[in-house]
């Protein structure tokens, strides 16, 4: 082999390792054309367009990017204090993550805020609709988490697996996504 053909070899086997492959070849190098590129993954939460045949917003505009809940029952109030008649027992925490990738300020509004069983039935929280609709002012670039609590008196009855369900509104358009199905603890 010359030394040519060596550094050849061995410059190709830098660039694979840089690009995360390993390969040991005793065959002169060949140029092949390159890979594909990778589809992007689908997102985690579904994003459902409702006015529009469209699927999530069009970039750049704002979005709520993924929604996650956590959904628990506590029947028990804390330690040291008395519980009334009617203390909360069923307990939801909803987690927006909304992303303003373009270059102007812009702004979401969160109108419904739902959780739903496996039946698609609406589990209610009482005070759920006092907060709403909840305007997310975001500055260029911005992304940001947003957080929801809700509380009910009658818990999930007896529900195991529930989902929040998210309609916003960007310029006027409606959209909705919701979370994974998650198990109540």
């Amino acid at each position: 082999m010359t030394q040519s053909a060596a550094r050849a070899m061995m410059q190709y086997a830098t660039l694979l390792l840089l690009g995360g492959a390993i390969a040991c070849t005793s065959q002169p190098l060949v140029s092949s054309p390159p890979p594909p590129p990778e589809q992007p993954s689908p997102p985690s939460s579904t994003l459902i367009s409702i006015m529009t045949p469209s699927t999530h917003p069009p970039m750049p505009y704002p979005r709520i990017a993924e929604v996650s809940l956590i959904a628990r029952v506590e029947p028990l109030p804390p330690l040291g204090v008395e519980a009334p008649v009617d203390h909360p027992t069923g307990f939801a925490d909803i987690f927006l993550v909304v992303e303003n990738p373009g270059n102007q300020n812009a702004q979401i509004v969160v109108r419904r805020v739902a959780i739903l069983s496996d039946r698609h039935q609406e589990i209610p929280f009482p005070e759920a609709d006092s907060e709403l609709p909840r305007a997310i002012a975001l500055k260029p670039m911005e992304n940001a988490v947003i957080d929801l609590h809700r509380s009910s008196t009658g818990g999930y009855g007896q529900t195991t697996m529930v989902r929040a369900s998210v309609v916003y509104e960007v310029e006027g358009i409606a959209y909705q996504i919701e979370s994974p199905r998650v198990e109540v603890r």
